[in-house]
């Protein structure tokens, strides 16, 4: 019995000590993750296209940063649709949205199929990367095509993109059906 009550004669104390050895130990913070203020929105002026129909693409960033657009069709063919032979000035600015293609420009965007789900990836930089190498790329035509798979294009630019800081980069995608006829 007369342990039991030194114990509890002690015990204050050792809360009392437990409490100020956690009241003056501060935690470690802890960083918060990487602010990315740096958007990019996408979209197309439909969502069914029958083949040989005019596309419109639209985009629009949080700040101002040069573009590509990429289309990759049903069967995997890939056609950077901006830049291009027309529109070689990819610099855009940030918060206006931009009509690709431009009503003042000289082009179109066919939609040329085949049927089937069709893809257009929008990059982004800050910097003016090169983001293909030009050894993939056919520049023979108006559209710059894609040589290769869409699994070795897919590689090159996620390779080239991952030196590009998350800050300085920002990426859209937008998808729509291309069908025979409407």
């Amino acid at each position: 019995m007369k342990l039991q009550r030194k114990f509890y004669k002690i015990l204050p104390f050792l809360w009392a000590g437990l409490l100020t050895a956690c009241a003056t130990t501060s935690p470690s913070p802890i960083p918060p993750p990487p602010y990315n203020n740096f958007f990019l929105s996408l979209q197309v002026d439909q969502p069914v296209y029958a083949i040989n129909e005019k596309a419109k693409v639209y985009v629009q960033s949080t700040k101002d940063c040069y573009l590509s657009l990429y289309d990759i069709n049903s069967a995997n063919s890939i056609t950077q649709i901006f830049p291009n032979r027309f529109a070689s000035d990819n610099l855009i600015q940030a918060n206006l949205t931009y009509q690709i293609p431009d009503p003042k420009d000289t082009f179109d965007l066919l939609v040329t199929g085949p049927p089937g789900i069709e893809k257009i990836w929008a990059i982004c930089t800050i910097d003016n990367v090169s983001l293909l190498p030009d050894n993939l790329i056919d520049r023979g035509g108006d559209f710059p095509r894609i040589k290769g798979t869409r699994s070795e294009f897919n590689k090159v630019i996620t390779k080239n993109l991952a030196v590009v800081p998350r800050d300085r980069k920002a990426e859209a995608t937008v998808t729509f059906r291309v069908v025979r006829y409407k």
